[in-house]
């Protein structure tokens, strides 16, 4: 089971105290990313000083792959924001489509949100996680013009479970162990390739489940 390191942090006044001003609380723990995925847009949102999201495919893919080889993605940090005080910090949703060239956010409505917190460092991260499990990648054909809806494709993650990761740890032409990409369409298994939707691992919480889906596709 794959899990994320966060930091929360709440900063609040004493006023009972006023030369201590102001007074920053940090608390650590880790989630599973399909719990952390289940609270984006439901508990965590984006700041207005977020930048928009702009990592590329290939970066996504990358995250994607150090995942799968156990290595440290770093921490995230964020602001928990107290009840009385939500109405004075203006939110943002998470992607779950990004489109080639730049998608700007969606406004929140956060009202009734229980434990809201605010993403401080991470987000273009957790952004990747998200488009990777739930989301698409639009990405422009080739020579197609940006005005004609045609030259557009919708991408979903992939990875190719027959693809025998690279040999003593190398990595591709692309910078990748484990062979991903983006595909606009989940090709039908041969006896070379079995290309499996990423997002489709949140359907598993259990290593047996996942194992009578191989069987099926076999």
């Amino acid at each position: 089971m794959f899990t994320i390191d966060i930091i929360a942090w709440q900063k609040r006044c004493m006023p009972s105290i006023p030369v201590l001003g102001r007074i920053k609380i940090m608390s650590y723990h880790s989630d599973t990313i399909a719990l952390t995925i289940g609270r984006m847009n439901q508990q965590y949102f984006l700041p207005t000083i977020q930048r928009e999201f702009v990592w590329e495919p290939e970066q996504i893919m990358k995250l994607f792959d150090s995942i799968m080889r156990k290595y440290p993605i770093s921490s995230f940090l964020f602001w928990e924001i107290r009840d009385q005080n939500r109405e004075k910090w203006q939110a943002y949703k998470f992607l779950d489509k990004a489109k080639q060239g730049g998608t700007h956010n969606e406004l929140a409505i956060t009202d009734g949100v229980n434990n809201l917190s605010m993403i401080l460092d991470g987000q273009q991260r957790l952004t990747s996680l998200m488009i990777g499990l739930k989301g698409t990648y639009v990405t422009r054909k080739k020579g197609g013009r940006i005005a004609n809806p045609d030259a557009w494709t919708t991408n979903k993650l992939h990875l190719d479970l027959l693809a025998a990761p690279s040999l003593d740890g190398e990595e591709d032409k692309d910078g990748l162990y484990y062979k991903f990409a983006f595909k606009d369409a989940t090709p039908q298994p041969n006896s070379e390739n079995f290309w499996f939707r990423v997002a489709q691992i949140m359907d598993f919480d259990e290593r047996q489940k996942f194992d009578v889906f191989l069987r099926t596709k076999r």
